[in-house]
């Protein structure tokens, strides 16, 4: 899912003391973040997948909400504050299109081309918006008055109607006799039973094409994914946190859960652990993981997330100097060498030439600066006589040129350089001096 930059990368990381933590996942590896706190996750309320199964809706404390693109793993929107309630958000039935209530406007999104296809002004407060099929929205006030429109047009449709706001019976086939959970064919016949479920917090969901059925105990981290015609155990499910809610898409191939530790993750049908798991850390700021430890993190998210490596926690350092020109990194954490003596290597590179040169007045001289591993690079500094000059390297560059000229009036100039890392650890200096040759 994620693009992989494979280079032998060394990451410089301090011993950080974290703050209170999510109940810790197991693995040798791993992401952690706050539960709790000042620098801590805007916990999901709810999610909603397209039936494209392309895009992905959530709700968060704080009155944040996220638009995600799955396939790039990415925030289309968001984080933004000013949460829509659930019945204000509605994906079109078979195009990537979204209607968003925002008080007495609805906003009609190509979620694709990430623009705005109209505006309906009702004249009313919003508290509801459903498609009926994909060229007929019904808005309904928070009073019950209901109007209908072309949601590309914008155009009024004359007969308003009336829309059936209950959910579709997906679980038709499973019901349950006290404390068990029976499956029951068209016949009237038990397929199978399960009996160790909590029948007041179970979650029990036949996907769409009837072929699995979810179980999950709401406030646990019980669940697994069953056949839907045996009963057998197809995988149990890797949860970070205790289940809040859990639904498929429309489709019947994806699964979203909602967990108490603030993730919204996203499973095949069937297997055990999550594709990708979707964290909201506030306006402007998210961090998205899989299994593998590939992530992809917006902008300052070095002090909200943490890794657990080798029974140690240490802070995430996410080269804050690369992140100011890109507004999104994927980096790959597992493999890599993380060890102590690692934490305090000065970073490594060559100059180009590296020693004393001679020049024509008025003429310049290319360094070119290359480095053994740039993300593990902060800055390079380079010192022309009195002047300086700090550059950072991108994510997808392994050298940077410089062009040294004499000062005015100047026949001889120092020249130095050297890199920092994210720990403030500098390589050697390298001299050189660069003269007029007249």
């Amino acid at each position: 899912m994620f693009v992989r930059f494979l280079a032998g990368v060394c990451c410089y990381l301090s011993i950080f003391s974290a703050p209170v933590l999510a109940e810790d996942r197991t693995g040798p590896d791993e992401f952690l973040w706050a539960s709790s706190g000042e620098k801590s996750v805007s916990k999901a309320i709810d999610a909603q997948l397209s039936p494209s199964g392309h895009h992905l809706f959530t709700r968060h404390e704080g009155d944040l909400w996220v638009m995600w693109e799955l396939m790039n793993a990415v925030p289309v929107f968001g984080p933004l504050s000013g949460s829509p309630t659930r019945g204000q958000v509605a994906f079109a039935p078979d195009r990537d299109h979204f209607a968003l209530a925002r008080g007495n406007q609805v906003e009609i999104i190509d979620l694709e081309a990430n623009s705005l296809i109209t505006k309906l002004s009702p004249g009313f407060e919003v508290g509801q918006v459903s498609y009926l099929k994909t060229d007929h929205l019904v808005v309904t006030s928070v009073g019950g008055e209901s109007r209908s429109y072309h949601p590309v047009t914008g155009k009024n449709l004359e007969s308003p109607a009336t829309v059936d706001s209950r959910p579709s019976d997906v679980s038709a086939g499973l019901g349950w006799d006290g404390g068990v959970l029976k499956r029951i064919d068209e016949k009237g016949d038990v397929l199978w039973t399960i009996e160790d479920l909590d029948s007041k917090r179970a979650i029990a969901e036949f996907s769409p094409d009837q072929k699995t059925v979810f179980l999950g105990v709401q406030g646990t981290d019980q669940a697994r994914f069953v056949d839907g015609m045996t009963g057998e155990v197809k995988a149990t499910l890797t949860l970070g946190g205790k289940l809040s809610a859990a639904s498929f898409g429309s489709k019947g191939e994806r699964l979203i859960t909602v967990t108490d530790d603030g993730g919204v993750s996203y499973f095949k049908a069937g297997e055990g652990s999550p594709l990708v798991t979707f964290l909201c850390l506030g306006e402007n700021r998210f961090f998205v993981f899989e299994p593998g430890l590939n992530y992809v993190a917006g902008a300052s998210v070095a002090d909200w997330i943490q890794v657990r490596y080798d029974g140690k926690v240490y802070p995430l350092v996410c080269f804050e100097a690369v992140l100011l020109n890109h507004l999104a990194i994927t980096f790959r954490l597992q493999g890599m060498s993380l060890g102590p003596a690692d934490l305090v290597a000065p970073p490594e590179l060559s100059v180009e030439p590296g020693t004393d040169r001679v020049i024509d007045r008025n003429g310049s001289l290319s360094l070119t600066v290359k480095a053994k591993d740039p993300l593990g690079i902060h800055s390079i500094i380079i010192k022309v006589g009195p002047r300086e000059w700090i550059q950072n390297f991108a994510i997808n560059e392994v050298s940077i040129v410089h062009e040294v000229r004499l000062p005015p009036g100047a026949e001889e100039v120092m020249v130095t350089v050297q890199a920092v890392n994210d720990r403030n650890v500098a390589s050697p200096l390298v001299k050189m001096t660069v003269t007029s040759g007249g």
